[in-house]
């Protein structure tokens, strides 16, 4: 695994050289800091724009019977630090993994995690444990996985939106909000599954989007929050998971359902469209051809 960040931007290297000095502040059993995604060597020299949109994605490997729930909590504390000081630009992702759990996935071959030791760079080591090999990517099992995965939630995506325009046409305009914020919640679900084989444990639309936009730029675009009514939409879809089950007061309009239908399905197609490519990709792979834009969670395009 590689340790300089000497080939980003100056003012990217500052930058996480802050979030390292953060992490050791809040944290105490950190064992090492891993820097994968966009940022790292390969994901930055494969990406035509590497700057443009991408959040510094990075695995805090922490001692054997530390909290990792703790752990995450402090987490999202760096992440304010980070953001109170930062004058804008990229933003933190913070994944948190027991460095014994991190090491047996490397000896199952776990996607993600053999990625993220073969792309990321090492920005800081207690020298306290070493990190097992990698061992190299099956892509004919990754490929056969994530279609598994994609087929399953794109049908429950799919169930929900039909399920949405039911309610409708009942006149049960909040089960059938409850019921597309459960189609969206499934297609973010899908291309985090898809790109990673593993599924993200979130049902907040906001921080589903956030986990995703890197793996598949151009994602956060497709839910329109611009303007005053496409946040009030965007934030009322948010709310219905909850609210729609168990708030008797919670309110929702015809015309905010018939207008919300259409973008979903428009998401649930490019979400499907950007999977499928990727699944492709997987299947090239395993047939030793080379990809041009295939997207690794550690790194590589």
């Amino acid at each position: 695994m590689l340790k300089s960040i000497k080939y980003l931007p100056e003012k990217d290297q500052e930058n996480l050289k802050q979030v390292v000095s953060l992490i050791l502040e809040e944290l105490y059993g950190c064992e090492r800091i891993i820097l994968y995604g966009r940022w790292s060597r390969a994901g930055y020299r494969a990406s035509a724009h590497p700057v443009q949109r991408a959040d510094y994605e990075l695995l805090i490997l922490i001692a054997p019977g530390s909290s990792v729930e703790m752990t995450v909590r402090k987490l999202r504390k760096v992440r304010k630090r980070f953001l109170r000081g930062s004058a804008g630009g990229a933003d933190l992702l913070l994944q948190a993994a027991d460095i014994l759990v991190f090491n047996r996935y490397l000896d199952e071959s776990r996607y993600l995690y053999t990625c993220i030791k073969r792309d990321g760079i090492e920005l800081y080591s207690s020298g306290q444990y070493r990190l097992a090999r990698r061992r190299p990517v099956d892509y004919r099992a990754v490929g056969l996985l994530a279609q598994s995965y994609f087929d399953g939630k794109l049908a429950t995506a799919t169930g929900f939106m039909s399920g949405a325009a039911f309610h409708l046409g009942e006149g049960n305009y909040a089960l059938a909000l409850f019921s597309l914020h459960q189609s969206i919640e499934s297609l973010y679900h899908t291309i985090h599954l898809v790109f990673t084989l593993v599924k993200p444990r979130e049902h907040d639309l906001e921080q589903l989007i956030f986990r995703t936009r890197n793996l598949a730029p151009g994602i956060e675009q497709l839910f329109p929050r611009y303007g005053p009514d496409g946040e009030r939409l965007f934030q009322l879809l948010r709310r219905a998971y909850i609210e729609a089950r168990y708030n008797p007061e919670f309110t929702v309009s015809r015309e905010d359902v018939e207008t919300l239908l259409p973008l979903v399905r428009h998401i649930g197609e490019t979400v499907a469209y950007v999977c499928r490519e990727q699944i492709a990709a997987y299947r090239a792979l395993a047939a030793g051809k080379s990809v041009g834009r295939r997207r690794d969670p550690g790194g590589g395009l």
